[in-house]
């Protein structure tokens, strides 16, 4: 069993940023901060600059470690609870899709294939951070596409 450990993710790219804004100040004559004189402590503008661009650069890697990570998690959350296969990732939009109870002579969709569509939408609503979900059909293919926010 693993355990579920919640981070600011903000929190997390600021207090990295600082760390790397040290290492990279320790080698300079001039203060890190502004002249603390109204008791807010700021960092200089030339140190502003260089935590901005560490920050970014970790809080990009931190949201996208965090896509990555919960896509692969709804593709094996999925395929472990329903007969629906992953078809494609584009972008954030991962599509799953079945023809497992459809009509291939008929080419009409399966209604359990729809109501298993319907069942694994509303379990990932409620256990991911997703959104557009959609269910929808062609002729014995039944679809369920979502985007990963």
């Amino acid at each position: 069993m693993s355990d579920v450990i919640k981070v600011n993710k903000l929190e997390l790219a600021s207090e990295l940023a600082h760390r790397m804004l040290v290492i990279e100040w320790d080698d300079r004559s001039e203060s890190i901060y502004e002249d603390d004189t109204v008791g807010v402590t700021v960092y200089s503008e030339n140190a502003q600059d260089i935590f901005d661009d560490y920050y970014d650069m970790f809080l990009t890697i931190i949201e996208d470690t965090h896509v990555m990570t919960n896509k692969e998690s709804i593709i094996s959350h999925v395929e472990r609870i329903s007969w629906f296969n992953h078809d494609e990732t584009n972008g954030n939009t991962l599509t799953f899709s079945t023809r497992e109870n459809g009509n291939v002579g008929d080419e009409e969709p399966g209604e359990k294939d729809i109501q298993m569509a319907h069942r694994v939408a509303g379990d990932i609503r409620h256990q991911y951070d997703v959104k557009n979900i959609e269910v929808s059909s062609i002729d014995e293919w039944v679809y369920l596409e979502f985007e990963v926010v």
